[in-house]
Formats: structure tokens, sequence, C-alpha cells
């Protein structure tokens, strides 16, 4: 019995890291902390977000995770400039719905264009954390 409980009391200690949480010993918590909002209309031109927004003048922080809800129309997103540029039919489709962004550089760069399956503008409710 002493056998059994001590190979079971191994294998449960070398499945835990260090700080006793069950993983990877390399994964990561991150919580984040919500600092600012904006509504950004997407039209038939390229927008991104506010820079004043998303980095505040003279705060320590700037935005690490953008959570979004697209609304009326579905858009089109790109992340770097480099290749093709960004249009009403390129670039990455994000339905009418959530997401979100994370990343300073990509949230710093991202453009956002009206896709052509839609008339109207769309909207972009933009909730940022830091």
């Amino acid at each position: 019995m002493k056998k059994i409980l001590l190979s079971t009391i191994l294998v449960f200690t070398s499945l835990t890291p260090a700080n006793g949480q069950i993983g990877s010993t390399n994964s990561v918590t991150r919580f984040f902390v919500a600092f600012g909002f904006e509504k950004i209309t997407v039209t038939t031109a390229s927008i991104g977000f506010t820079t004043a927004t998303i980095q505040p003048a003279g705060a320590a922080y700037r935005a690490e995770k953008a959570e979004m809800s697209v609304e009326g129309c579905p858009i089109r997103y790109k992340t770097n400039s480099s290749g093709t540029a960004l249009s009403a039919t390129t670039g990455i489709l994000m339905q009418v719905g959530s997401s979100a962004i994370y990343g300073w550089d990509n949230i710093n760069a991202v453009r956002f264009w009206r896709d052509t399956s839609c008339s109207a503008d769309a909207t972009i409710n933009v909730q940022y954390y830091r």
C-alpha cells in the first residue's frame, strides 16, 4: 500500500508545475483590465483604431486586446501593410458579431473596410484592455 501511495504522489508531483497550477510550465494566465471604448463607423475607406484611444497620452500602458462587436454589415480587415492592399474585396472577412484582436502590434496596425456584400456602413463597438 505504501508503494502505491508513494507512486501516486510521485506521479502527481511530476505533473504539477512548481507554481501549483495544472498544465504546462510555459503557460501564462493573462488578465486584462478595461480602460477605453470607442465606436467606429466603417465605410468604403480604410480606417483603424483611434491612436489617442489605444495609447492614451501620458499613460504607462497601451491596448493589448481589442474586443469588438461588428454591427450592421460585414467588414474586412488586415493587420499589416505589406502585400495586397486592403479593399472592399481583399482582406479577412469579419461577419457581424463579436471578435477580438490581441497584441499591440496588431491593434496599432489593423485597418478596416466595409465589405461589398452590403451597401450600408458598418459599426464597430470596441472595448480596449491593457
